[in-house]
Formats: C-alpha cells, sequence, structure tokens
C-alpha cells in the first residue's frame, strides 16, 4: 500500500507472518509464483522486486521500468514474470529458480497501450496474457511472443479486473462502475450474461427462530429464480413482492428457535447457473445494526451482537452502556475471521473517559477479546476503532456484548487413553459445574465435549490422547524441595499459573480426576474493577480426593491472563537418570493455542543447571552491515576468510553451523537452515542479534575438559531451551538431555517472559529418542523436453537426532528416459538434487509407464539398515524439444579422445582431490533460444563449489555456445561419489545428463565411463 511495505498473512489464522520492506513508493501489486516461495512486487518507484517468502528477504529489483508500475503477473510455470505501468509498457523478465540477483533477465519490453496499464492476467496455459489500460481498452496477447492477438471493445470505464475462466476460453473484465462483461476469448465478441455472484449478505447475521428480510449482493441477479439453502433447517425463498436489481435480490429466511450458532450457506440459481455459496451468520442474540453517521450508540438492553463499519478514516464506534458492581462483562469482536478487513481495536472507558482496559488480538487472531469485572455499578463505555485506520464497505465487523458464559481454554491438554477423565474449563462467567469428562480409545486426540447452547467460544478444543499415565502437576512445585516426582518416560500436565499456596502433595495423581468441585461464580475470586487479563491470586477451590487441588480460575486479564515480575511462577519436576541415558524433554503449548511461551531448564537435584558442553571460542567476529532477525539464514560477519564450512558460531547464546561462504562482495554466507528458518545447535534458540555484535568461532568440548588458553573466552552451555531449535515447534521447547552420571535431575519450567496465568497451560513430555526419518520426492508430474531434461528434488524429515546419510534409488522409468540414482542426502543435510532426462527419439509413455516409476530410501538407522518407500513420480510426460540443449562434460584437455555424446548410457565421471581444483566445460545447443544463459551446477558434494562464477554468476554470451568452469573441493571434504548436473535460467530450465563426480585423496583423470 501507500506505506511502501508488504504485509504476509497466515489466511487460515489472520496471524501476520512478516513485513517486507524496501520499496521508495506506494506498492500497487502483487503476485506469488506458483510454486509460493517467491512473491513479486510492483510499486510507484518504477522498480519491481523479488522477495524470498520464507525468509522475507529481497532477492532482486528489477529497474528496467521508466515510471510508476501497477501491475504485476508470474506466467503459470513460474519462469516468466511481466510488468506494467504509467509508461504504457509490457515488460517480461525470465526469472530463475532462486530468483537472486543477476539471474533474472528482462526479455521484452513492448509499447502495449495509450494510457497507463491497470492489470496484467496470464491464462491458465500461459500461452495468452490479457491487459488493461486507463484507456479504456483491454487487448490479448500471445504470451510467448508477446504479440497482439486482438483487442476487445471499448470499455464504458477502467477494467481494473481481469480473469480467464472456462478453460480459457472466457475472459472476463471486471470495471469501476461495478459491471462485469464476458468476452469470447478467440474472437474478442461478448458473451451472454453469466450465472448470478454473490458477494455477501445485508445483513450478515441475523437471530436465530425469526423470519428475517436480508438482501443478496451481488451482480447478475435480475435472472434469478430460485435462493437455495444448503442447510435444510434454513428456509430461504425470494421475496415476491419486491422486484430484483442487477446487484441485488431479497430474499424471505425462516430459522428455527434451537438452531445452533453458526455460519450457513446460501447461493442463487438462474437459467446460466448456480452462484458461488456466501455465508449467513445465525445467532441467538438479539442483532443490531448500526447504520447512518451516528458514532455514538446508547445500548438498551444486553446480552446483544452489535453490526458496524467503518467506512471513513478514524471512524470510531463508542457503545455506552450499564453495569453492575461485580459483573463481568464480555466483549467479543469478529471481524477478520468472517472475511473483514478490519483490524479492531477495543478501548473500554469509565464514565469520566478513564481508560480502564483495551484489546486488539486474541490468542494469534488479529480480532479482540476483552473480559472485564467491574467493580462499581455505573455507566461505561466501549469504543471500536481501526488500529490502521483503514476503511471501506469491507471493514465491517460484529461486536458480542454480555455477561454469557465464554469458554478460553481447558486443564489439563492431555488425557489417558482409555480411561474416564475430567477436564476443567477455563472462561468466564462460567457455571458452578465447569468440567467435562471425555474418555477416548484407539485416537490420538479428541474434540472437546462443549455444550454449544450453555457456552460461547472462539474455536473447537481438542484434547490429547497419550498412552502413558498423563500426570498433573501439584502444586506449589517453585522450589527444588517442592519439585513434582515423575517416571521417565512420561508426561505432565502443568500450568504456568501463580496461585496461593497449599498443603503440598508428595505425588501427583493421575487422572481421570475425581472428587470435589470448586464452586465458581462470575466474579468470584478476583479484585473487581480489573481487567481480566492480569491473573491475580485466587483462593483455591475444594481439593479433590484428597491429594491433588483444584485451582479455581482467577479473575484478572481475561485473553492473556498474564502478569509478570515477582508474580510468575515456576514449575519443576524431578525424574531420576542413568549415566549416560538420553531423554528427550519437550512441551505443547504454543502447538495447542496456549499462549505460554515456555523455557525448559535441565537442573541437578540442588537446583544447580547441568553442564551440557563448554564451547571454546577459536577467532571473534562481529555482525556488520545489518542486524539479523531470529528467523533468517544468512548475515554478514567479520573475518569470514578466516572460517570454513561446518564451523560453529556462537552469538550471545544461539550457536548456529556455517553452510555457505559469501559468493560476491553483496552476498550474504549462509547458516544451515530448517523449514526455511536459521537452525540452532545444542539446543540453543534462535534470536535476532544486533548489528556490531561480537560472536566467536567456537569448538565444542565436553564439561571438564582441560583446555589450552587462547586469549578468546570458554563458554559454558548448559541444557536449556527456550524455543526448539530445529524449528519444528514454533515457540514450543525441546532439548535432548544425556545424563553426566547415576541421579536425579529436576526440569525447570517456565514462561521466558515472566508471564503467567490461567491460560499458560502445557504438557511436559520426556521419552526416549526414536530416531527415523521420512522422505519426499519433490517435483513429480514431471514434463520432460525431448533430448533434455527436469530437474527434481528428495528432501528428508530427520527425527529425533538420526543424522545419518540416507541413499535414494529411483527405477522402473518408461523407455526412453533416465534418471540420476542413486541420490545421497548426506548426514546433516536434508536435500538432495536429482535430473529426469528423456532421449531424443524416445517414445511417449503410455499411461500404465508413465506412472510406474519407484523410490525406495534405505539408511542405517541405530545400526539397522532401514527401507522405506517414498512417493514416485507421478505421471510422467514427454515433452517437445526445448529451445535449447544443455551438455555438462569434462574438460577436454583432462579427457579422453574418446567422443562425447549427451546420449551415453553412462555418465561422464570427474575427479578431484580435496583442496585442488579441476576443469569442466558447459556447452549449449541452440533450438530457438540465442540470447545469453546462465548457470548453476546442482547436487555438488558439500564443500565442493563452482569457483570461477564471476560478478554475473556462470553464463554464455549471446552469440557464444562453451564455456570453461572449475570445480574446488575444500580440503575437509570426505571421499565420496556424487552424481551433479547443469541446469540454464532462461528456456524453461533445461538440465543436462548427470555426471558422475568422484572426491579422492589422490585425483585422478577425467573419463567416459566404459570407455
Amino acid at each position: 500500500g501507500y506505506d511502501q511495505k508488504i504485509k504476509l498473512w497466515n489466511v487460515e489464522t489472520g496471524e501476520e507472518l512478516k513485513t517486507l520492506s524496501g520499496h521508495n513508493g506506494a506498492v500497487f501489486g502483487l503476485s506469488f509464483r506458483p510454486d509460493g516461495k517467491i512473491l513479486a512486487s510492483a510499486s510507484a518507484d518504477r522498480t519491481v522486486k523479488l522477495w524470498d517468502v520464507a525468509t522475507g528477504e529481497r532477492r532482486d529489483t528489477l529497474a528496467q521500468p521508466l515510471k510508476e508500475q501497477y501491475a504485476v503477473a508470474f506466467s503459470p510455470d513460474g519462469q516468466r514474470l511481466v510488468a506494467g505501468g504509467v509508461d504504457n509498457r509490457i515488460r517480461f523478465w525470465q526469472i530463475s529458480e532462486t530468483a537472486a540477483e543477476t539471474t533474472n533477465p528482462i526479455l521484452e519490453a513492448r509499447f502495449a497501450h495509450e494510457g497507463a496499464i491497470l492489470n496484467l492476467a496470464f491464462s491458465t496455459d500461459g500461452k495468452t496474457l490479457a491487459s488493461s489500460a486507463d484507456d479504456r481498452t483491454v487487448k490479448l496477447w500471445d504470451a510467448v511472443e508477446l504479440k497482439e492477438k486482438l483487442s476487445l471493445e471499448k470499455q464504458p470505464d477502467w477494467s481494473p479486473a481481469l480473469a480467464f475462466v472456462l478453460d480459457n476460453k472466457t475472459i472476463v473484465v471486471g470495471r469501476l462502475d461495478g459491471t462485469v462483461e464476458f468476452y469470447d476469448a478467440g474472437s474478442g465478441k461478448a458473451k451472454a450474461p453469466a450465472k448470478p455472484e454473490l458477494s455477501r449478505t445485508e445483513p450478515r447475521g441475523i437471530q436465530r427462530g425469526k423470519e428475517v428480510r436480508i438482501k443478496l449482493i451481488g451482480a447478475n441477479l435480475v435472472g434469478v429464480t430460485e435462493v437455495k439453502s444448503h442447510d435444510t433447517r434454513v428456509k430461504a425463498e425470494l421475496a415476491k413482492d419486491v422486484e430484483a436489481r442487477p446487484n441485488e435480490s431479497v430474499v424471505i429466511v425462516t430459522t428455527p428457535n434451537d438452531l445452533p450458532r453458526g455460519a450457513y450457506e446460501l447461493s442463487a440459481a438462474s437459467p446460466n447457473g448456480e452462484s458461488t455459496r456466501i455465508k449467513l451468520h445465525v445467532d441467538d442474540l438479539p442483532q443490531v445494526y448500526l447504520s447512518g453517521t451516528n458514532r455514538i450508540h446508547a445500548v438498551e438492553a444486553l446480552p446483544a451482537t452489535f453490526w458496524g463499519v467503518h467506512e471513513k478514516s478514524g471512524a470510531v464506534d463508542q457503545f455506552d452502556f450499564d453495569a453492575r458492581a461485580g459483573q463481568t462483562l464480555v466483549f467479543d469482536v469478529a471481524a477478520k475471521s468472517l472475511g473483514s478487513k478490519a483490524d479492531g481495536v477495543l478501548t473500554l472507558l469509565d464514565a469520566s473517559g478513564r481508560v480502564l482496559a483495551g484489546n486488539n488480538g486474541f490468542d494469534g487472531s488479529p480480532d479482540p477479546l476483552l473480559a472485564y469485572t467491574f467493580a462499581a455499578e455505573g455507566r461505561y463505555s466501549l469504543r471500536v476503532s481501526e488500529m490502521l485506520l483503514g476503511a471501506s464497505a469491507d471493514h465491517f465487523y460484529r461486536l458480542s456484548i454480555g455477561a454469557f458464559p465464554y469458554v478460553t481454554g481447558f486443564f489439563p491438554l492431555s488425557v489417558p487413553r482409555s480411561a474416564e477423565s475430567e477436564v476443567e474449563l477455563i472462561g468466564y462467567n462460567l457455571p458452578m459445574e465447569h468440567k467435562v469428562k471425555v474418555r477416548a480409545e484407539g485416537v490420538n486426540e479428541i474434540e472437546l465435549p462443549l455444550d454449544s447452547e450453555r457456552f460461547r467460544n472462539r474455536r473447537v478444543f481438542k484434547v490429547i490422547v497419550g498412552d502413558w499415565p498423563e500426570l498433573v502437576e501439584s502444586e506449589p512445585n517453585d522450589t527444588p524441595d517442592q519439585a513434582t516426582r515423575i517416571v521417565a518416560p512420561g508426561s505432565v500436565a502443568g500450568r504456568i499459573w501463580h496461585f496461593p499456596p497449599h498443603e503440598p502433595t508428595p505425588h501427583p495423581v493421575p487422572l481421570p480426576l475425581r472428587g470435589g468441585e470448586g464452586a465458581r461464580r462470575a466474579g468470584e475470586g478476583s479484585v473487581a474493577g480489573r481487567p481480566n487479563d492480569t491473573a491475580l491470586a485466587s483462593r483455591p477451590s475444594a481439593p479433590t480426593l484428597g491429594v491433588m487441588l483444584n485451582h479455581s480460575p482467577a479473575r484478572g486479564k481475561s485473553p492473556g491472563s498474564r502478569v509478570s515480575g515477582a508474580q510468575s511462577d515456576a514449575d519443576l519436576f524431578r525424574f531420576e537418570a542413568k549415566a549416560g541415558q538420553t531423554w528427550i524433554i519437550e512441551t505443547q503449548a504454543a502447538q495447542r493455542e496456549s499462549p505460554v511461551d515456555t523455557k525448559i531448564e535441565v537442573l541437578h537435584a540442588d537446583g544447580k543447571p547441568v553442564e551440557r558442553l563448554l564451547l571454546q571460542a577459536l577467532r571473534n567476529t562481529a555482525i556488520n552491515f545489518r542486524s539479523i532477525d531470529s528467523n533468517g539464514n544468512g548475515a554478514r560477519l567479520d573475518n569470514y576468510e578466516e572460517m570454513e564450512l561446518n564451523e560453529y558460531i556462537y552469538f550471545n547464546g544461539e550457536v548456529v553451523r556455517l553452510f555457505r561462504m559469501p559468493q560476491g562482495p553483496d552476498s550474504d554466507m549462509l547458516f544451515y537452515s530448517s523449514n526455511g528458518k536459521r537452525r540452532a545447535y545444542f539446543d540453543t534458540s534462535a534470536m535476532a542479534h544486533a548489528l556490531d555484535e561480537p560472536a566467536y568461532v567456537v569448538e565444542p568440548h565436553l564439561p571438564g575438559a582441560e583446555l589450552v588458553s587462547n586469549g578468546l573466552p570458554v563458554i559454558p552451555l548448559y541444557y536449556a531451551n527456550d524455543d526448539d531449535g530445529e524449528r519444528k515447534l514454533g515457540a514450543d521447547s525441546k532439548l535432548f538431555f544425556t545424563a553426566p552420571a547415576d541421579g536425579t535431575y529436576l526440569i525447570r519450567v517456565t514462561d521466558t517472559r515472566g508471564y503467567s496465568g490461567e491460560r499458560f497451560v502445557y504438557r511436559l513430555i520426556v521419552r526416549e529418542p526414536k530416531p527415523d526419518f521420512k522422505v519426499t520426492l519433490n517435483g513429480a508430474g514431471p514434463a520432460v523436453n525431448a533430448g533434455s531434461g527436469r530437474e527434481f528434488s528428495v528432501s528428508a524429515e530427520r527425527l529425533d537426532g538420526f543424522d545419518s546419510d540416507i541413499k535414494v534409488e529411483v527405477s522402473d522409468l518408461p523407455s526412453g528416459f533416465s534418471v540420476s540414482t542413486p541420490l545421497v542426502i548426506q548426514a546433516g543435510h536434508t536435500e538432495a538434487k536429482g535430473t529426469i532426462n528423456a532421449a531424443l527419439d524416445a517414445a511417449k509413455p503410455d499411461e500404465r509407464s508413465a506412472a510406474s516409476s519407484k523410490a525406495i530410501a534405505t539408511a542405517m538407522v541405530a545400526g539397522q539398515v532401514v527401507t522405506k518407500e517414498v512417493n514416485n513420480f507421478g505421471k510422467i510426460a514427454l515433452g517437445e524439444k526445448p529451445k535449447l540443449f544443455v551438455y555438462f562434460e569434462p574438460a577436454p584437455q583432462t579427457q579422453p579422445a574418446a567422443p562425447v555424446s549427451h546420449q551415453a548410457g553412462k555418465p561422464l565421471e570427474i575427479t578431484v582431490a580435496p583442496g585442488q581444483t579441476v576443469p569442466a566445460v558447459l556447452k549449449i545447443q541452440h533450438n530457438g533460444h540465442d540470447d545469453l544463459v546462465t548457470f548453476t551446477v546442482e547436487n555438488l558434494p558439500h564443500g565442493v563449489i563452482v569457483d570461477n562464477i564471476g560478478l554475473n554468476g556462470v553464463l554464455i554470451p549471446k552469440g557464444e555456445s562453451e564455456r570453461q568452469i572449475s570445480f574446488t573441493a575444500a580440503k575437509w571434504v570426505p571421499e565420496t561419489d556424487r552424481l551433479c548436473y547443469a541446469v540454464e535460467n532462461q528456456a524453461g530450465r533445461q538440465t543436462s545428463l548427470p555426471v558422475l563426480l568422484h572426491v579422492r585423496k589422490t585425483p585422478g583423470k577425467v573419463t567416459v565411463a566404459g570407455k
């Protein structure tokens, strides 16, 4: 937008993931590459930028445009990018797989319209491109040659919306005047009226048990003959006394009194077809629809639901209401969850205008939720505003206010299998009986059986079903002598919640719990006049079955229930371990939507931390150029020339490992990553680091090792973890603990921020490692060009510390096809790449052979050979000859005199010694592509690089057909054999046949296999 920033969101949860900054003008257009890895943006700063979606890093800036850029679009294959704007031109770029700088050349710039270009859209087959401009023209282009195919009739208004539908046979044009027109993509002629389209209902919500008139808003509604309800309990029919309009139709909806709260789908049908479905929200509360310019609303009665919209920037709705002393009211906003653009903020005030509480999001959702217990009877006000001052008809919200029972969580998170258990509900205005009974058989989780008529809630709560006795912590357990005893392997439910001490119990009680139910009334157990998002001490309820107390929920801060400082809680657990025995200790909290951010530590029985390693600093360094966040896998470091791959680097509590050296003067050095984020080693946690922060290249040693002083620090590392270093568990914790001696150890669980509260629940698991792996073949369904190849990859998920080589063998390809096999995912790595090639004279495979490939993964796990099936290629297709053939060969001065053919049955071979450099040759054969060609060589052993890439990478200039490259192996690279290949970036990412690269301590000669 006009703030020059791009925000990425999780579309399922509404969670903001990251903000991309770099443009110097408003951002007008965005387009994801079909694989979702690269985002393109068009801006008023006259540039198009490419972004890495996983890391948020800018990959390249395409600066060829002359004026503001309004539109940008990726081709369906993701290999081309088009953009247009005020300079009236359409530009084509070829985008590489990585989208890195210098690998995205411009292919063509074509004057297209006599006005600024508003939008660009590809057909799904990538053969046609549509463009619209503010001269009210719409044109269709040959997307390959960028030649104009036809121009549609002059449009009555600007057409910023374009889309291909009906197998690309129809182009849909949406105009600013709200009209939509369908055109035949072959002739350019207007087509018959389309089927009805629905966008929303007015109002969006109704109260059940009544007959209500609503409007369906959309397009093409004049010919609607039927309104369909997709739930038999909801009756909908067209109002016969109101004539339909093109954009709206009146419908009579009838619902029964016992209809569950929720969203119900409606659609409209006409002779031209049926519309998509829209949702009508049904509630049991009276519905109040706000309208007009009045922004102050006197609330006559509660509970009630209010529907509002912020159509003017800066608008604030104020609700004035009466509250009784001791009454707890819940204020629940739904906006993003209903498809609104609103970013709501709630502010609660007393009669004097003093702010009592506020909220702008709950449990990762931007929709606010606030509960408050009023100290005195009186008149109060609630304001609903926009955080970003956004405004439009789509900035609507639903606000529900009342003293209704509201469930925000539950405890414990887990129950044992095959036993009846009781689960305590957490929330506001809950009845005296606020526990539910559950029993699980044969499943890993069950849905918490909430009575939807009694309780309101935002999400479905799911309870973990465990195979161990699911213990519950025994408070107080804040000190070593009070630690709750547990047995490993096993799990225990805990809660970071500081409440008044009571008689300690020596052992926890396995679920199911029995016995006294604590009374709970609205307002009981907390200090009146406080917002319910501060966990205050409350008196406990009656104890359960003699040993475990039922914790009566505190009244303080509702959504967050958090407090910091002296009141924050620490839970300690005692267990026994044998020397050399390894345990995995982990938490489940954020994964189950608990607000606690756990930190776990392993302590000796006296409470002192257990030392894990000594990190001896070998060389010093510091972060330069820019700071780094907790996710990015790259940085610029001082003295990087003194470093080597695979070395460990210590950053103020975090240990990372060096994966790749800088590839030029404007390049980061990369660290090992996992799930697209920087990996932290030795169970340290990733964190942000400031510019100029000192760091050290370190070498790990066992505790007690005698180290020779070198003037640099020796850093003790203890068994502790905040966020899982493997980046699999999000904010939850995980560490591998190896007992240094027989004895008793403690696990301490805290919130890393010092917060605590009633909802800060977690499950602590202590288990034995079960090393294993899973392998996935990526790139299924390849269309391989005749005489060329298509790359693919195999990725591994390593489980519980498994870190050895994984060999993947592919077989049973169709006749005329070959593949680089076996592929080896190296120890410590998670991916290997390969190429599937088709002979120049290969025949099109039949249905059976096209889908008959097999892939098998093999590895040594705990001394045993483990073999697993891997998904295959799916259906393999044969494509036409490519516009470019790629050849990867040994250098002429090292290969024998025998001729080399790219159809050879066995791979060519190259041998390199550690610490040595050998030459090779890249060749191309033109078949329609005559421009420059850039390359990468993939699947090299770690530590072997293409050494002479220069500033522009490996390329063959226009007019040439050959380039010599050099491979250099680091001194530490072990002997290995690995199939590698070359891939170009301009003509569909064609690949060469694989070459077998040997790393040998004694260098040999390059040979042609079998000759």
